[in-house]
């Protein structure tokens, strides 16, 4: 009896191993993913002139959400922006940032833009065992755009 209750304790650390090895690599391909989806974004929007102009370009929402398509980018639902930025129809988060001439071109102004993707962590594994992580943000920016 002493003997088949010994291989419990072994199973046990087994099966928490495994469980935290498949959160962990659940976690890392959904950063990944948010991480891809930022530099694409990045890319979309320096070609179209930024998200204001974008928003009103079905052309580029429609290059946006087919690249989030074809690489599985989900964000689970309504994304929380960091105040002072804007939600682009729940995909990303953007924020302008005015005037970043750096000497390009004198009398022209340029702006960059902040970009925050969401790492989608509502996965049942690692929500088990985090339970207050609300969300992490992927930022990057954008090179300067005319205006």
């Amino acid at each position: 009896m002493r003997d088949s209750l010994g291989g419990i304790p072994i199973i046990a650390i087994v099966v928490v191993f495994i469980v935290a090895a498949l959160g962990y690599m659940a976690f890392n391909v959904n950063y990944t993913k948010a991480f891809r989806m930022k530099n694409k974004v990045i890319d979309i929007l320096e070609d179209y002139g930024g998200p204001e102009k974008c928003s009103s370009n079905a052309d580029c929402k429609r290059d946006i959400k087919e690249y989030r398509d074809s690489i599985g980018y989900s964000t689970g639902g309504t994304i929380s922006c960091k105040s002072g930025y804007t939600s682009f129809e729940d995909l990303f988060c953007w924020y302008r940032i005015p005037n970043n001439n750096g000497g390009i071109d004198e009398g022209t102004t340029y702006s960059s833009y902040q970009i925050a993707t969401k790492i989608n962590v509502d996965i049942p594994i690692v929500r088990n065992f985090v339970a207050n992580i609300s969300s992490f943000y992927i930022e990057g920016q954008t090179a300067p755009i005319k205006d």
